[in-house]
């Protein structure tokens, strides 16, 4: 009941855009029939090599909406290096994409979650409409995508809270939702990574899809 497509590029164009366009373009012709298995939630996956990350947003959003697409959600992390068919892709993006009938995402962000954990964490479930006094996942059928920061600008490891972040994620959802998802990095150095949400390109921040 549920389909994943993916969009693979081994570097960047001297067009953002169009690798955006070309990103979304695969993705959707992976899922196959749409109208059994229409796009629900993307995942954004680039190397440093795509920066600025918001043309690249703005020729996925296009291509999709072109495609009669354009409200699917978004969420995504900068990483170090991607794997596509086995190969080491460290110029690369990859965008993924769940197709189905059968599911909603539903997307946030936790502004300044490595600065203050306990807010971010609030607003991020807050922003996905989760009450912690209820049962969070009373069917056991919704998951969460979740991408965390890592290290600040100066790349000194005691600036890492995503370990903070789980944690206080973990508690306040009762460990009843399980997470997928990773640390957004700057690359093979130590530096500061990209959280995506939408259009949004954040620093320090926790963004997540809640699947239901």
């Amino acid at each position: 009941y549920i389909r994943m497509g993916v969009g693979v590029l081994k570097q960047p164009s001297l067009s953002p855009l169009e690798d955006g366009a070309s990103l979304a373009r695969q993705c959707v012709e992976a899922l196959g029939d749409t109208s059994r298995f229409p796009p629900r939630l993307l995942v954004f996956l680039p190397t440093q090599s795509f920066k600025p990350y918001r043309p690249v947003l703005i020729g996925i959003r296009n291509k999709l909406a072109e495609l009669g697409f354009g409200d699917t959600p978004l969420v995504g992390a900068s990483v170090a290096v991607c794997v596509s068919e086995g190969e080491f892709l460290e110029e690369g993006a990859l965008l993924v994409c769940l197709g189905s009938k059968l599911i909603k995402a539903t997307t946030a962000t936790g502004i300044d979650a490595q600065k203050d954990w306990k807010t971010g964490v609030g607003k991020l479930l807050d922003g996905l409409g989760l009450n912690e006094q209820e049962d969070l996942n009373p069917r056991g059928n919704r998951f969460l995508f979740t991408f965390l920061p890592g290290l600040d600008q100066s790349g000194d490891f005691r600036s890492d809270r995503a370990g903070e972040i789980m944690d206080e994620l973990r508690r306040r959802t009762h460990a009843r939702l399980p997470m997928h998802g990773g640390v957004a990095c700057s690359g093979l150095d130590y530096g500061e990574g990209t959280l995506f949400e939408g259009d949004n390109v954040y620093c320090g921040a926790a963004v997540a899809a809640l699947v239901d």
